[in-house]
């Protein structure tokens, strides 16, 4: 970043971590997601990820999630809302989307 060689971030935002707590339910979410155990270290790392890319973003940078067949709409829907008010905290206009969910199968199938 100092040498003005990186360009931007793209960060998946796989779930709405600011809402997560240590406790048994969001850890199973957490494995089944992400397929690693939760711990408040990697939340707090992921926040700090989803925080700097929208603080920094010179244009370029991008928050996404994909849309994993179980998790409800809800849930990109507060993705969403909480990049909006990073956004507004920041001063910054960075784009959040949502991308359709591809299976292995699918991918196989190409």
């Amino acid at each position: 970043m100092d040498m003005g060689l990186v360009d931007g971030f793209h960060v998946d935002m796989k779930l709405p971590y600011h809402l997560l707590l240590p406790d048994k339910e969001d850890g199973e979410l957490v494995k089944e997601v992400l397929g690693v155990k939760y711990s408040p270290e990697m939340i707090t790392d992921m926040l700090n990820a989803i925080h700097y890319a929208v603080s920094y973003d010179k244009g370029f940078n991008q928050i996404r999630s994909v849309k994993y067949p179980l998790l409800p709409e809800s849930a990109f829907e507060v993705c969403e809302s909480y990049i909006r008010y990073l956004r507004r905290i920041y001063k910054k206009s960075t784009p959040y989307e949502v991308h359709p969910f591809v299976s292995k199968d699918e991918i196989e199938e190409e």
